[in-house]
């Protein structure tokens, strides 16, 4: 079984020594991430671009 690209960003960022991940204040973001990737890899999710055209204000 293949692992998630989380699990593989978890193991990147622990810290061997304390057990903990380095990167504490910014794993969340960085998993929401790697599992955003995941779904759209899996085609679960796809994204939508939205367009939007700026007009001028002038009468």
């Amino acid at each position: 079984m293949e692992m998630l690209l989380a699990e593989d960003l978890m193991l990147l960022l622990m810290d061997d020594e304390k057990g903990r991940l380095a990167a504490a204040a910014h794993a969340r973001p960085l998993f929401g991430g790697a599992l955003l990737v995941e779904l759209a890899q899996a085609a679960v999710v796809t994204a939508v671009v939205a367009s939007t055209a700026a007009t001028s204000g002038g009468s």
